[in-house]
């Protein structure tokens, strides 16, 4: 028992082990995926659409090359949903005029393209509704393909328990208010995107349209 403890003590020893470049790398993908991915959640926030685009294919690209496991809760798995994510909210705020499979702004596509990119974004959306802010992007992504009154109901829920995540909630509520004809309701959101979105209120808060019923 003693000569097999001894050699299983001397392979330990003498074993492989992992590079440490493999772990600085892995340390380091990572870190430059998250840097992405927070600059294209700032971009969406300021209304750069753009911005969170070219961001947002920065960290596509990082995400795709982390080297850690891919496990199904691990590291890089939740940046890949992550990103995921992000590219999905950019398609539903440009309204479809973002093709996900190029990562790249369509401006002439045309109704059935831009209904099969918002199909996509919410499709990945659908995914994360058990937070607040993923319960308000799932919203603004059925708002974007007509599902007007399902929308409506997430997003007024989130105003009335304070728990609208950012100013982009309030601005689709406000057009949604302005379809159900309430014009109260619709420049109650309207004043509370523009309070929330602040020095971008301009770029984010879009004036919502006169009543439609």
């Amino acid at each position: 028992m003693r000569a097999i403890a001894t050699v299983i003590v001397i392979a330990a020893l003498v074993a492989p082990a992992a590079p440490a470049g493999a772990c600085i790398n892995a340390y380091f993908d990572e870190v430059a995926t998250v840097a992405a991915l927070r600059r294209a959640e700032a971009a969406l926030r300021r209304g750069n659409l753009r911005g969170a685009l070219r961001a947002q294919r920065v960290a596509w690209r990082e995400a795709s090359v982390v080297s850690m496991p891919f496990e199904e809760d691990g590291g890089q798995q939740r940046l890949v949903r992550r990103a995921r994510r992000v590219l999905a909210t950019i398609v539903v705020r440009a309204e479809g005029t973002v093709d996900p499979a190029r990562g790249r702004f369509v401006p002439r596509a045309g109704r059935a393209a831009r209904r099969r990119h918002l199909g996509w974004a919410r499709e990945q959306l659908a995914r994360d509704v058990r937070s607040p802010r993923g319960r308000a992007r799932h919203a603004e992504a059925l708002a974007a393909l007509g599902e007007l009154d399902a929308a409506r109901n997430v997003l007024r829920e989130l105003a009335a328990d304070d728990l609208m995540p950012d100013a982009w909630g309030y601005r689709v509520l406000a057009r949604l208010e302005a379809e159900a004809g309430d014009a109260e309701a619709r420049d109650a959101a309207h004043a509370a995107c523009r309070a929330r979105a602040g020095a971008h209120a301009q770029s984010v808060c879009r004036r919502p349209p006169e009543l439609t019923t």
